[in-house]
């Protein structure tokens, strides 16, 4: 099955975090190989969750 590019962008964010079954995996990987448009998606989010993860977690501020 061939994807199109709203489906893909539908479940990026589930393809970068590696939370797809093989199969989608394989059918976004496919795309992003023919698509410039959704593998620079992709490699925006990948950068943007990259750095979220470089964040400093911060305790909740407790209640006044």
């Amino acid at each position: 099955m061939i994807m199109l590019c709203d489906e893909v962008r539908d479940i990026l964010g589930a393809y970068v975090d590696r939370a797809l079954d093989a199969d989608e995996f394989r059918q976004v990987a496919a795309h992003l190989d023919s698509c410039v448009s959704c593998a620079r998606a992709a490699t925006h989010m990948e950068q943007l969750r990259h750095a979220m993860r470089r964040m400093p977690q911060r305790a909740p501020m407790p209640k006044l």
